[in-house]
């Protein structure tokens, strides 16, 4: 994975989290407990880790022809374990949130959108790379930050229009999970209120 030894696969990151992942399931084991434990290091790691790539980043540029690209492209790949776990401490953290059900109603189309979700950027790129500019636009920064959400909301749309018409198929897309029967309007439901230990009032998930 560090090296970018050639490979079959669409990114070399791919066998690697998908084996750890094997793994885990096989010994009984969760990374739950202990991103759950250690979230502020994990998240300060990660950040510490960025950080200091976005400066080795500068010095790639400004020195395009030395020795450091093929450092920093390892670098790269190890990041994804750093925001892998940090996007794991947070998610735990949304979890225990009173507003959690307005992010978990999206966990049913998650799948689908991650399988999708590079034809949906690739739609959104293409007149972006033509009308306005690459990588190296001005206002990639803004294309960069806005176009996740709109490709999110794009996939589920077209996930809750596909499992209105087509069940099974999209039974199939989505991992062999049904998708929620009533679609968009389980998205717009407004989160149900539940008593807590102490008498106040929580939120309830539309799908526990």
């Amino acid at each position: 994975m560090v090296t970018h030894a050639p490979t079959p696969f669409l990114g070399n990151n791919i066998p690697m989290f998908y084996s750890l992942g094997i793994w885990l399931a096989l010994n009984g084991r969760t990374m739950e407990g202990f991103v759950d434990r250690h979230a502020g290091k994990v998240i300060l790691a990660f950040a510490v880790y960025a950080f200091g790539l976005t400066a080795l980043s500068f010095e790639v540029l400004k020195q395009p022809d030395h020795a450091l690209q093929p450092v920093f492209l390892g670098l790269m790949e190890v990041q994804r374990l750093f925001g892998a776990a940090a996007f794991w401490a947070i998610a735990g953290w949304i979890s225990r949130q009173n507003w959690r059900s307005l992010i978990t109603r999206f966990e049913p189309f998650a799948f689908f959108v991650f399988c999708s979700h590079i034809i949906f950027s690739t739609l959104f790129w293409l007149p972006y790379q033509y009308l306005v500019g690459g990588y190296y636009s001005v206002t990639y920064p803004l294309f960069f930050s806005i176009t996740p959400v709109f490709v999110y909301l794009v996939a589920v749309a077209s996930a809750v229009v596909m499992g209105g018409f087509f069940p099974t198929v999209s039974s199939v897309l989505n991992g062999g999970r049904a998708l929620p029967k009533n679609g968009l309007k389980d998205l717009l439901k407004k989160a149900d209120a539940v008593p807590r230990k102490d008498g106040s009032v929580g939120q309830k998930s539309v799908f526990n």
